[in-house]
């Protein structure tokens, strides 16, 4: 039942996420835009920064510039996921228009209490490696070979209950670089 809940909580989230990246490239009201994106507070603790923003925009810049932005835009999507029965862990690709979007390069853990469910740490998939924990033939020097690079909130203990709950599968990443990353995770690796 764990499993269930945290899954429909992820696809809410992502499926959330992807609305306000959307609204990034058509809203036109600065004020307006702020608000839906605070919207997106409700899946994660007090603490934890929404890192999704955007400048002011003449007007001219959505007839002409942001339907191409908009064709662009990598949707975040659910990869995996391991559920305990107090705390789960999200293994997601990036949203939005860099160079990793696409890529497996999120882990958000979470807290379960009762029928709430809510973010609490964000790590990114190291820089430096790419997520295989060395690089030039030896641990590397960034993320000392945790794969994971820590941004925002609570860090994943790897002693936690989540080390034996199994990986569920959701989407198999078809990129080169979330490869070595997802065969980690899929034998066992937070």
């Amino acid at each position: 039942m764990t499993a269930v809940k945290v899954r429909r909580f992820a696809e809410t989230f992502c499926d959330a996420e992807n609305e306000v990246w959307r609204k990034v490239f058509t809203e036109r009201d600065h004020r307006a835009l702020r608000k839906i994106i605070r919207g997106l507070g409700r899946f994660y603790a007090g603490g934890i920064d929404i890192q999704i923003k955007r400048g002011r925009k003449p007007d001219s810049w959505f007839e002409e510039d942001a339907p191409g932005f908009l064709e662009r835009v990598v949707k975040r999507e659910l990869r995996g996921f391991r559920a305990a029965e107090n705390e789960f862990v999200l293994y997601t690709s990036s949203a939005g228009r860099n160079g990793r979007a696409g890529t497996l390069s999120w882990r958000l853990s979470g807290r379960i209490t009762g029928e709430s469910l809510v973010i609490v740490g964000l790590c990114r998939a190291c820089p430096t490696c790419g997520g295989v924990g060395h690089a030039a033939g030896s641990t590397c020097g960034e993320c000392s070979g945790d794969r994971w690079k820590h941004t925002q909130g609570l860090q994943l203990d790897a002693e936690s209950e989540l080390s034996q709950a199994p990986f569920e599968v959701v989407s198999v990443p078809t990129d080169e670089v979330s490869l070595p990353l997802f065969a980690h995770l899929e034998s066992g690796g937070l």
